[in-house]
């Protein structure tokens, strides 16, 4: 078994995870399920960082109690390597061991969300700059910053950038799914995202079956149009029901054997304190995209590759699950060019 130095500093983001994860099952906030995959990918944390706090720590700290005999019952079902998810800044660009190919990602699209700040300063300009970066493709979103779909079709030519997808709201699918299909159309896209919804719409488990429901006779239409239709998760589709079973994965259930996929936003499942080796492991074959989208151990939206997410692994398993579309993003970046500049530019280096 692995083990770790609890007082180092350079175990402090795999220590914040384990913490995290002990303290859900405390309260019984934790998936079941999610439990099951975790004794592949993060058991070890929980056991190790468990055995160290019952052997120091008080009883004040309200953490779930495991007899020896669980604990020993649990080492005996580990691997005895298995893959990290959280790593220090120092360790996870190395080349990961556990899957034995070459994952062949050749293309990191950017969500221009990322970028508004500047494509409402200066279209153009940014479009242009993204290209010498080296991005070759955009996922489009936010808006169309002051253009038309046509026209912003034309600079992305100009710009050498393709459009895999488009970012549309609930209401715009609602009242005019054709006008929808013919702005993806324009722009050469692939899929079409609905990436948020209002509470209204998220107010019990029967409010997202009707939801997703919705999103499956709407995928079936832009089906018909040659475009795939993705849900994209914020936190809240995670946070467990009263009887602790997450909502992401109801709708993913539902949506088995449908048009309707999903975009997969990493950040987010990390924030509701879910794993996402889990969800990419056992709904792959209906996870269309990721946003690679980074968190530091304190848990703040940081530029790709600054953050504690072990990308290499999470990619990996993408990969060779069949996600198509690793997409770059950053909700609120200090400077959005700088911040997809960086986020290329690590994923090139471990990739």
């Amino acid at each position: 078994m692995r083990s770790f130095s609890m007082t180092a500093a350079k175990d402090k983001a795999i220590k914040n995870k384990a913490l995290a994860l002990i303290k859900s099952l405390g309260t019984g906030a934790f998936n079941p399920r999610v439990l099951q995959y975790a004794s592949i990918q993060n058991l070890f944390l929980l056991i190790t960082l468990v055995t160290y706090i019952q052997s120091t720590a008080a009883p004040s700290h309200g953490l779930i109690k495991l007899s020896s005999a669980s604990l020993n019952s649990l080492k005996d079902s580990m691997p005895k390597d298995p893959p990290p998810l959280f790593e220090d800044s120092t360790q996870k660009t190395q080349p990961s061991t556990h899957l034995n190919y070459t994952a062949p990602y050749t293309d990191f699209p950017i969500q221009v969300y990322t970028l508004r700040k500047a494509l409402q300063k200066d279209f153009h300009s940014t479009l242009l700059q993204l290209s010498q970066m080296g991005f070759k493709s955009v996922e489009w979103g936010g808006g169309w910053y002051g253009q038309t779909p046509e026209q912003t079709a034309q600079a992305l030519k100009r710009a050498n950038l393709v459009c895999v997808g488009l970012h549309v709201g609930l209401g715009e699918l609602k009242s005019d799914i054709q006008k929808v299909a013919q702005q993806a159309k324009t722009l050469g896209a692939k899929f079409v995202v609905l990436p948020w919804i209002p509470l209204t719409e998220r107010t019990s488990l029967g409010a997202y079956e009707k939801l997703t429901r919705l999103l499956i006779t709407l995928a079936d239409t832009l089906a018909k149009e040659q475009l795939q239709l993705l849900y994209h998760n914020h936190d809240f589709e995670l946070n467990p029901t009263r009887k602790n079973t997450l909502p992401l994965e109801h709708m993913m259930l539902w949506a088995k054997g449908t048009q309707l996929k999903f975009e997969l936003d990493i950040y987010w499942v990390l924030e509701a304190n879910q794993d996402p080796l889990y969800f990419i492991e056992t709904y792959g074959s209906q996870i269309y995209a990721l946003h690679v989208k980074d968190r530091d151990a304190q848990g703040k939206m940081v530029d790709v590759g600054q953050g504690t997410v072990h990308w290499k692994t999470i990619l990996e398993l993408a990969y060779k699950k069949g996600v198509k579309y690793p997409i770059i993003e950053h909700d609120n970046p200090v400077d959005p060019l700088s911040s997809a500049k960086a986020g290329l530019k690590y994923l090139r280096q471990i990739w």
